[in-house]
């Protein structure tokens, strides 16, 4: 209950009084001078930065003795293969300055990590449990995009889009415009990939057809696997064919000049959707596509026989680990299988929220809907799988306008056309990418994209426009030196994408954002 005290109203009348006085005073003068507070300009943006993240797809995984090694977003993370509790995890690249972890190679005292058209990580192992990085080579310093990364005799051989070159004095082995996929030295000569097109390394002689080759794996003694030399040729090769109808791995070989396949019908397997993995372990097989992993047998004739299967969406890699067990990581986390028992198979998971595909957003929450459930991520903190029904989101935006701007995405996503009272102009999606959605918050146009999230923030002040403006053609206007995009800051960060959300944050600027395989996070501004 308020009240009204004698002493507030002698307050209020001596302020008045005072304010008179003032004003008088003032008047006696030549007039009073108004003073401002001045407000103190906006500091520029040198950069964005990634200030949480909530990783979600799994690339890439090795199991090398009792360890488990995982790579997700632009981490290495270390698990132990009896729990799946987390070791150690290491950044490989500050967040957001790098593409995700999509391959590594595990050797006895080293390890080498890809980022994906970034870069390549080597880290010591001397300690298995916390390896360290020892060196870094960015996409410049190997003259290549890297994407995969093969065992070599001089050397890990990094191949992607323009060659392939071999760690650590960067001997280049290939120079081409498109995407070398993988390489592979055998006694005599070598092999490498590019589409789905198998040459000679020493004359790019075509010799057949894989989307990619792989040796068999040696043995911890060094020896090559009790299957080479008895049931199969000595210098088999693991092979996968992707197309559009599907994938086939098996086994191939190299006979009078031309890849063949050891036997079509007996060694090859065809898997819907595509294969993305095969590997091998003594005379057991792993075949991985996106929606199923199968183990066979290699038989005493060379033939593949299926011992056991699961299916599951989102799979990227599987390893062995054991005798029964095998791991499989992808859009949905990690997870280890029995495959002893073909039903209730599964011993354990680390859930991660990858494969996301439509989002909203209250302002607090981030809801995305994924192939295992909905998740909910509380911007800023942690995400978790929701027991809320799954539902059909409306499509994020592709338009938005502020403060005279406008801003719309094209079409298909190659351009976004950016609007004011100058004009319009185009501002083209990054090379090989194309925009998603756009959101509009703090002064700021925020665009997505298939690799990340670019920033667009318009001029404080518009520039004069001379008399006549709005009359001019656009030709005149062009002429006239003025651009739509005049004084626009452009900044970027990359992301796991495709981004599929943005939501602008009143709290502290910036934005939150659900992406398809980089899973939840903050962008914000740093001055």
């Amino acid at each position: 209950m308020f009240k009204t005290s004698a002493s507030s109203s002698v307050r209020f009348m001596v302020h008045r009084q005072a304010g008179c006085l003032l004003a008088a005073a003032c008047m006696g003068i030549s007039g009073c001078i108004e003073y401002k507070v001045e407000k103190t300009p906006r500091p520029d943006t040198v950069h964005l930065e990634v200030r949480h993240e909530v990783h979600g797809t799994s690339h890439s995984t090795v199991v090398d003795g009792d360890l488990w090694y995982v790579t997700q977003g632009n981490h290495l993370v270390v698990l132990d293969q009896e729990t799946g509790r987390k070791i150690s995890e290491l950044d490989l690249m500050p967040a957001g300055r790098s593409g995700p972890a999509v391959d590594m190679l595990v050797e006895p005292t080293m390890m080498y990590v890809v980022l994906q058209d970034s870069g390549v990580v080597a880290l010591d192992r001397t300690d298995a449990r916390r390896p360290w990085i020892e060196s870094t080579w960015d996409a410049e310093t190997l003259g290549i995009e890297p994407r995969h990364v093969d065992p070599g005799r001089f050397g890990p051989i990094v191949s992607g889009i323009g060659g392939a070159i071999q760690l650590p004095d960067l001997k280049r082995l290939i120079d081409h415009d498109g995407e070398v996929t993988s390489v592979v030295e055998l006694e005599n000569d070598g092999l490498y990939t590019m589409g789905r097109r198998v040459y000679r390394l020493n004359d790019d002689a075509y010799v057949g057809s894989a989307s990619s080759l792989a040796c068999f794996p040696s043995s911890p003694n060094g020896e090559s696997s009790t299957a080479l030399g008895s049931v199969l040729p000595r210098e088999t090769l693991l092979f996968i064919r992707n197309e559009r109808s599907g994938g086939l791995g098996g086994f191939a070989h190299m006979e009078e000049g031309i890849l063949r396949e050891v036997d079509s019908t007996r060694s090859t397997e065809a898997l819907p959707g595509g294969v993305n993995c095969i590997r091998v372990e003594n005379d057991r097989v792993l075949i991985a596509g996106p929606r199923s992993v199968h183990l066979f047998r290699i038989e005493s004739d060379g033939a593949l026989k299926e011992l056991w299967s699961t299916e599951l969406m989102g799979i990227r890699e599987v390893d062995f680990m054991g005798e029964d067990d095998i791991v499989v990581v992808g859009e949905f986390g990690q997870a280890c299988f029995r495959t002893d028992k073909q039903v209730n198979s599964e011993r354990f998971r680390r859930a991660s929220p990858g494969g996301l595909l439509q989002a909203v957003s209250d302002g607090r929450t981030i809801r995305a809907t994924s192939h295992d459930g909905i998740w909910e991520y509380r911007i800023g903190d942690e995400a978790n799988l929701s027991s809320a029904r799954f539902t059909t989101y409306p499509e994020p935006p592709r338009s938005v306008a502020l403060l005279g701007w406008e801003v719309t995405i094209a079409a298909d996503g190659s351009h976004a056309v950016v609007r004011n009272e100058i004009g319009q102009d185009i501002m083209p999606a990054p090379v090989g990418s194309h925009f998603t959605t756009v959101a509009a918050g703090d002064g700021a146009f925020w665009l997505g994209h298939v690799e990340g999230i670019m920033m667009l923030r318009p001029p404080s002040s518009m520039p004069m426009l001379p008399v006549g403006w709005d009359e001019m053609t656009v030709d005149e206007q062009r002429a006239a030196g003025y651009s739509p995009l005049q004084g626009i800051q452009k900044l970027s960060v990359q992301v796991d994408g495709p981004v599929i959300f943005i939501e602008p944050l009143e709290l502290g600027g910036g934005i939150g954002y659900a992406a398809a395989n980089g899973g939840f996070g903050v962008v914000r501004e740093s001055w």
